[in-house]
């Protein structure tokens, strides 16, 4: 009676496995019906296929079930790789928890707010708010680490935390990818000068390298623009997607990649441009100088190239986005002797000597009052310009979506904040920072984008919720032995990854129904149970293949030789005509070893 009723206990577990997370996948979800609805996008398949539930306010979400587990992974990886030492040099890596919550004082000091951009916290209809709600922590961290980092000999230092960043999205899009609400890895280091701060940059470059490899899919990693903060240390990462919001520019010869703001590139047909050519109106932050910037009609003005170009800060770049007649209604409001105004024309390197330039617009004006600018670069890299690295490939643009980014602080957030130290020479200095993010719900969302087809979901083996899935036909409680068999097969996995097996037991729902409903779900393998072949389990492989290694582990140690374990080939899904699967027939002695051979290549 003992132990019936202990395996009685056993299945109830494995039943409440089974309900864990079936019952939030929609039981109305047909992954044929959505295609040939034309609503098969991402967002939709989370939500259906039990990952997330969307909130009717734009921008917000919760995680369900199998979203979390999924996220839970990314975590895992990111953590795994910033923990584990890649040389006995490395700097300390420690794990933090910071508030959400901000004071509003610290971020003033700074110069981040007021800001449009964050979420703030009033009490009783204060327009003063105290607190905001954090998009990222840099104050917040520069201010915590002030009292352990007194002396050099505290430093360098590396904290990191994975915790739900607030944004203000006026227009909130992309579901998942662009919300109001996001879980992100951002970590800060903090060091005694720049030359450590840039080996610590190079440091983690090759620790991200490493978490976006365990992720199986196909990034990039692009230089990118440090803006105010100076410098040229900035990295993003992203994923090539026509989605994207993001420009990337790629050379077909190096490979290396910019994002179009950093992107640095020979124009191609310099000096030969004649028709059309634009003008841009602008002024100096004075107001007494009217700058033209002319350039081919062909292309788009990078504010930031003619800032460089002009030659400093003084350029008012508020006035580059106004329309041309309100910057010399202002020009002409503010100087009223013209005649003894200044005038500057920036042309870009592409016009030609005689290119057709557009009328003046002012009747007044003194020709000796005219500075020429020529011979510079004043607009974006375009396809097909000449690469700067290599100086003979030619740049092509990709869109893709970020997912990740590094880069060098310097004293941006220490120098306001007053964080310093002693040094060796019992000096008080600045205390140099970086910056580390990756977004794991723009992972989550971007790899989801990235692989999903006309079936559903389809996730690499080391991010999937589960990594297995078991499925019996409906009657298979009538048989009792075989379901000890089944639990048996669950306590003995030698290889300690019952965790990542999910168990498909429902009375009500046919064998078909369960191995469609776990091919949508994105399981990358799906074991089907059934009393005619026990003891061998049909295998049916949904993931992708990202390497091929099991084809010599098969012919060294399967069909017979080691593992009682046949590989069928592929065979036709009923769940579309032109879709196949690989299949394999393993016996359940020989499933644990299988499986893990399996999961490595997807």
């Amino acid at each position: 009676m003992r132990s019936l009723k202990t395996t009685a206990i056993k299945l109830s577990y494995i039943s409440s496995k089974r309900s864990y997370c079936h019952q939030f996948i929609n039981p109305n979800f047909d992954s044929k019906a959505t295609k040939s609805g034309g609503g098969n996008n991402t967002n939709d398949l989370l939500t259906n296929l039990g990952y997330i539930y969307q909130l009717p306010t734009a921008g917000l979400l919760h995680y369900l079930p199998l979203g979390l587990r999924t996220v839970k992974k990314i975590g895992d990886i990111i953590r795994k790789n910033l923990n584990n030492s890649i040389d006995a040099n490395e700097f300390p890596v420690n794990e933090v928890s910071l508030s959400s919550i901000s004071p509003t004082s610290l971020w003033v000091k700074t110069g981040r707010y007021p800001n449009d951009e964050v979420f703030t916290l009033n009490k009783n209809g204060d327009k003063n708010a105290k607190f905001l709600l954090v998009p990222t922590c840099e104050e917040e961290i520069t201010a915590m680490m002030k009292p352990y980092l007194k002396s050099y000999k505290n430093l360098p230092q590396i904290v990191y935390q994975i915790s739900r960043k607030y944004r203000y999205e006026k227009r909130p899009r992309g579901g998942i990818l662009r919300g109001r609400e996001f879980l992100m890895k951002d970590a800060y280091s903090f060091h005694v000068n720049e030359r450590d701060a840039l080996k610590c940059f190079d440091m983690m470059k090759s620790k991200y390298d490493l978490i976006f490899q365990a992720f199986k899919i196909p990034y990039v990693s692009a230089w990118a623009d440090s803006g105010e903060i100076g410098g040229d240390r900035s990295m993003e990462y992203h994923y090539l997607h026509e989605i994207g919001e993001d420009k990337l520019m790629i050379c077909d010869e190096c490979g290396i990649a910019s994002n179009i703001e950093k992107c640095q590139s020979t124009p191609v047909g310099k000096g030969q441009f004649k028709d059309p050519v634009e003008v841009t109106w602008c002024l100096n932050k004075e107001g007494d100088t009217l700058i033209g910037i002319y350039y081919p009609g062909t292309h788009e003005l990078d504010p930031r190239r003619v800032v460089e170009a002009y030659g400093g800060e003084d350029l008012d770049l508020d006035t580059i986005n106004m329309p041309n007649e309100k910057v010399l209604l202002k020009y002409q409001r503010e100087n009223e002797d013209i005649m003894l105004a200044s005038m500057v024309r920036l042309m870009d390197c592409r016009l030609h000597p005689r290119s057709n330039l557009p009328d003046f617009p002012l009747s007044k004006y003194s020709k000796f009052q005219f500075v020429t600018i020529d011979e510079v670069d004043l607009c974006f890299s375009k396809v097909g310009d000449v690469c700067e690295h290599c100086g003979t490939g030619h740049l092509r643009m990709e869109k893709s979506i970020e997912v990740g980014h590094i880069f060098y602080l310097g004293d941006k957030y220490s120098k306001p904040l007053d964080l310093k130290y002693v040094s060796k020479d019992n000096a008080q200095e600045v205390v140099k920072m970086g910056c580390y993010g990756i977004g794991l719900s723009r992972v989550l969302g971007s790899i989801a984008e990235l692989t999903k087809d006309d079936i559903g979901l389809r996730w690499p083996s080391t991010i999937a919720p589960y990594t297995v899935s078991f499925v019996t036909p409906p009657n298979i409680h009538d048989d009792t032995s075989l379901l000890r068999e089944i639990e048996h097969l669950k306590n003995n996995n030698s290889t300690n990854t019952s965790d990542d097996w999910l168990f498909d037991l429902r009375k009500d729902i046919s064998l078909g129904k369960k191995i469609n409903t776990s091919h949508a779900a994105g399981i990358p393998i799906c074991c089907i149970i059934g009393r005619k072949s026990w003891p061998y389990i049909e295998l049916e492989i949904r993931g992708k293949r990202y390497s091929n290694t099991w084809e010599k582990a098969y012919e060294m140690e399967g069909n017979g030789s080691k593992f009682d374990w046949v590989s069928k080939g592929e065979k036709a899904s009923t769940n579309s005509k032109n879709r196949t699967f690989e299949k394999h027939l393993v016996h359940k002695d020989d499933l644990n070893s299988v499986l893990a051979i399996l999961l490595k290549d997807l």
